[in-house]
């Protein structure tokens, strides 16, 4: 499904995409089908290490920062589409010194709302491209190895069941429930084990145009 979305991305965006843009959605897309390893709902007061990764079921609210420096959204929010069914938000955003500050410093965090089309987000995803020093390279889902995979098989719609789950007390969304939107439809992560692929790093190599070339060089794409 994830792998499907990509190979679809490009030529179904609705919004010219920037290449640091199409960077953040990689990332997103190659996260995703492990969002529960990096779900984490609140945030610590401390700033992020670079390539740090959260999701969520509601947006970020308190991000980090200090008395000398804020965040500042750089630029306009874009929504694109990621196939015909789905789309996300993204921001990024940058520091901001402070009045009668020091020079901020140089941090940047992307932000995501997910959504099926005509529903309210589900899914946030924040992304810490520059923060304080990290080895932790962008993270690749374990399921990349030499096997191949075929993306016949593969129906966005087939992860999305719109039928009302059922709770003992409708005002609450089970967390080991991916999407819940007004109780009236949800993503199951059970599905994710059940249908997932394997993949091979080579079957990306189609996004090389699309990426920074030392990116790529460290991806064996050159």
């Amino acid at each position: 499904f994830f792998l499907l979305i990509i190979y679809h991305y490009l030529p179904m965006s609705s919004t010219k995409i920037t290449p640091e843009q199409q960077r953040a959605i990689q990332v997103l897309l190659l996260n995703l089908p492990n969002w529960k390893e990096f779900y984490q709902p609140e945030l610590a007061n401390n700033m992020f290490p670079t390539n740090f990764m959260a999701f969520s079921t509601e947006p970020f609210h308190k991000l980090p920062h200090d008395e000398t420096w804020i965040w500042n959204q750089s630029n306009a929010k874009v929504t694109t589409e990621l196939d015909q069914y789905h789309e996300c938000t993204l921001q990024k955003m940058n520091t901001r010194k402070r009045k009668n500050c020091p020079k901020a410093p140089s941090f940047k965090i992307w932000l995501f709302a997910l959504n099926k089309k005509h529903h309210p987000s589900h899914l946030y995803f924040l992304w810490c491209e520059k923060g304080l020093p990290s080895k932790n390279q962008v993270h690749f889902p374990e399921s990349m190895n030499n096997n191949s995979y075929s993306s016949a098989s593969l129906s966005p719609m087939s992860f999305y069941e719109d039928t009302k789950p059922h709770f003992e007390n409708q005002n609450l969304c089970n967390n080991q429930q991916y999407f819940c939107n007004n109780n009236q439809s949800m993503f199951d992560t059970d599905m994710f084990d059940e249908q997932s692929q394997p993949i091979c790093l080579d079957d990306l190599s189609f996004l090389r145009p699309f990426m920074e070339q030392d990116v790529a060089m460290e991806l064996g794409w050159f």
